[in-house]
């Protein structure tokens, strides 16, 4: 009999921390940097956390004036967004991170900046949604 109360007891416990442990895990924000290094070198984990669809904004050359296409999940390509070889830089540029200081909530919006010597340009911004960091919007004012 005390067998029998000790074993409810035991699963009472287990099932009490089982669901404190899902709780736990589900209010935890995912970190950036992990998020990003993912991002960077699986397609698949890629397209996934891209809100589509996206707005890509470039540099229009010929009408001198910025030009925003809306991408689809379809129109999509998978492209690495930094070079986790070489974390600092890139050809002839530099990678920069940094909060994204166009909104209210700083911490759940970040910038990845890369800026070249000669003419590149670009920036991918992402937002934290629902704990999971995603592209939200990306700039392309590089020459090429």
């Amino acid at each position: 009999m005390l067998n029998m109360k000790k074993t409810k007891y035991v699963k009472s416990v287990l099932f009490v921390l089982f669901i404190f442990n899902a709780f736990i895990c589900k209010s935890q924000k995912e970190e950036f940097s992990s998020f990003l290094k993912t991002f960077s070198v699986d397609s698949v984990f890629q397209k996934s956390r891209i809100k589509f669809p996206i707005p890509v904004v470039s540099w229009d050359y010929d009408t001198d004036d910025e030009k925003t296409i809306y991408l689809s999940s379809t129109d999509y390509r998978y492209f690495p967004v930094i070079d986790l070889s070489n974390a600092n830089c890139i050809d002839d540029g530099f990678y920069f991170f940094y909060p994204n200081m166009e909104t209210n909530v700083p911490l759940t919006d970040m910038v990845l900046q890369i800026s070249g010597i000669t003419d590149m340009y670009v920036k991918y911004y992402f937002k934290l949604i629902d704990d999971k960091w995603y592209l939200v919007k990306y700039f392309n004012y590089d020459l090429d």
